[in-house]
């Protein structure tokens, strides 16, 4: 009995490649991932290259057992505003959306005085408990760009060279930063008066103590003001984010980044 896709007869040699992509573009067999339907419904595409980066992304998140206390994980991948507008935790909850200043491609999302609005309200944070907040930067730049939720922010490298952050009452910042490409994670370890620690590639740069807070402003990313394009690679935020697997998650990432060559 012959087999047809649409008007196309199927041969047995078109069946294999044929169910390798319908099985990642809907979610069964080896090489599912429901994530890789949500891209695909917002219009994006993704290689193979990307789909095992995604694979061991979450893989390794798991068996270090991070991924299943993150709130938010924006890889930004797909090539388009739907696609890198995507949670890959959550991605139902919680979701973003982008000005017209942003480009999206291979390398994630760039932009220049451009802002990235989500749903995610700063007050995830809590006041009790550890909580953690990352990004990585993939090019050079030298402004007041954020992941910013009002009181609680994440600043890579200020015009003054300096890298900023807050959980809620105190900035504290750590200066000398002349290049900002790589990985950056700030922690805190949630209790009343509670100790808020800055990382840079893993490493502790600065921080001190605080009084954890959360006034329910939704976060952003970007902005700044036209000095420097900026590229961000990959944004994350959740409990398990904590002092003790800063180093875990730095390679983690740096596995992400360095397999899509970013």
């Amino acid at each position: 009995m012959p087999i047809y896709a649409g008007s196309h007869l199927v041969s047995l040699g078109d069946i294999p490649s044929a169910f390798t992509g319908y099985e990642r573009v809907f979610g069964v067999g080896e090489n599912s991932n429901p994530f890789f339907r949500d891209v695909a419904q917002a219009g994006g595409t993704l290689t193979d290259t990307e789909r095992d980066a995604l694979n061991t992304l979450e893989s390794e998140l798991k068996s270090n057992n991070i991924w299943n206390d993150l709130d938010f994980l924006f890889p930004f991948v797909g090539g388009v505003s739907g696609s890198c507008a995507l949670s890959m935790v959550n991605t139902s909850t919680y979701s973003g959306s982008f000005d017209s200043n942003w480009v999206f491609d291979s390398s994630g999302i760039t932009g220049t005085n451009a802002e990235m609005t989500t749903n995610i309200p700063n007050t995830l944070n809590g006041t009790t408990g550890a909580y953690g907040l990352g990004m990585y930067i993939g090019n050079n730049i030298q402004d007041d760009v954020a992941l910013e939720g009002s009181d609680v922010f994440l600043r890579p490298r200020t015009l003054a060279n300096n890298y900023q952050g807050s959980f809620g009452s105190t900035m504290f910042t750590a200066t000398g930063i002349t290049d900002s490409i790589g990985h950056y994670t700030m922690t805190n370890t949630g209790i009343a008066i509670s100790q808020t620690s800055l990382f840079k590639n893993g490493s502790g740069v600065g921080g001190g103590t605080e009084t954890r807070a959360g006034d329910g402003s939704n976060y952003s990313l970007g902005r700044g003001g036209s000095k420097t394009s900026y590229n961000f690679c990959i944004i994350y935020g959740g409990s398990s984010i904590t002092s003790s697997n800063v180093g875990q998650m730095n390679t983690i990432v740096n596995n992400f980044i360095t397999s899509l060559s970013r």
